[in-house]
């Protein structure tokens, strides 16, 4: 077995263990009316049923057997990563109980899928504490991330979740033989509390007049220099994520089976747009406040505003006391 089975191999571990480990309520009895009813659908081309029942026949009671016509079940049904994955415990249910026979036909089966497996290698660009990507039954921890997993033919909801972060879902489409990789979207984080976060700067300026005046007070001053500061920084970033986005599209124009430099570029383009939409949303919010804060100056003796940014938006607040 060459290097790149092996690591492939080493990928299934989550598979493997549950078909060795069989449960405390394994019976033998049910294992070969489960299995005699599974092959009897089988034969009939009802494949899902027959699957369903030689599994629970496998668990039951693991023999050589069983594993092979589920693997058979499993091709018949164009899953060829499953099929491969249970014509190799049939080898090695095989060799275990001395039947040689048995256990180079399933080796042979293996050896015949191999090069035909659709294998998928999941990449990020973040690297995130206690990362889970799951689908369907199967569940990947960090350390599996870079690695060729074998995984059937068709569409699959890759659910990525991480503890302090927004749980996300992308779907994947694998064809037969293909070798893909999927760069994950970045994650974001929880909002600890309501206030703001470290990308948020809250500006508070309370306005403290005896007399009125037609002079614009300090506090407006200062929301309208954070206005202008915050529409630059908007600015900024719109156009590098329009750049980003230039650059993904170059790189990938149909927008799948991208390479990892065109999925990196989309994802910095999204992050770079987010910042710039929040700036820019503040910087509109800081100008009105400034406008706000002026006209009050001119006609009410006391005003106070204050503008709080945060990952859920910005929010500007403003009041007058007589």
């Amino acid at each position: 077995m060459n290097r790149r089975c092996l690591r492939v191999v080493a990928a299934l571990p989550l598979l493997l263990s549950q078909l060795w480990a069989a449960p405390s309520y394994a019976d033998p009895a049910t294992a070969e009316a489960l299995f005699v009813e599974g092959r009897s659908l089988l034969e009939a081309g009802r494949y899902a049923e027959a699957c369903a029942k030689l599994a629970e026949s496998l668990a039951q009671d693991p023999a050589s057997g069983t594993a092979i016509n589920l693997a058979l079940c499993f091709e018949k049904q164009d899953k060829l990563a499953s099929a491969w994955a249970h014509y190799r415990v049939a080898a090695s249910l095989a060799r275990r109980d001395a039947k040689a026979e048995r256990e180079a036909a399933a080796e042979a089966k293996v050896r015949e899928l191999e090069p035909r497996l659709p294998r998928l290698t999941i990449t990020t660009l973040q690297r995130v504490p206690e990362l889970e990507v799951t689908w369907g039954e199967l569940k990947l921890g960090g350390a599996a991330l870079g690695s060729a997993i074998p995984i059937d033919a068709g569409e699959h909801d890759l659910i990525v979740k991480a503890p302090g972060y927004h749980p996300l879902t992308q779907l994947v489409v694998v064809k037969d033989g293909e070798s893909r990789r999927v760069l994950l979207p970045v994650l974001v984080p929880l909002a600890a509390s309501p206030g703001p976060t470290p990308l948020a700067r809250t500006v508070a300026s309370p306005v403290r007049e005896t007399a009125r005046s037609t002079a614009m007070p300090t506090s407006a001053l200062v929301l309208g220099g954070t206005g202008l500061a915050l529409f630059a920084v908007g600015t900024y970033f719109g156009v590098s994520a329009l750049s980003s986005y230039g650059t993904a599209g170059d790189l990938c124009p149909a927008r799948h089976g991208c390479t990892d430099e065109a999925l990196a570029a989309r994802a910095k383009a999204g992050q770079r747009a987010w910042v710039a939409n929040i700036a820019l949303g503040a910087g509109l919010l800081a100008s009105g406040g400034a406008v706000f804060l002026w006209l009050s100056n001119r006609h009410e003796p006391k005003a106070s505003a204050s503008i709080s940014v945060s990952q859920q938006g910005a929010r500007l607040a403003f009041g007058t006391r007589f």
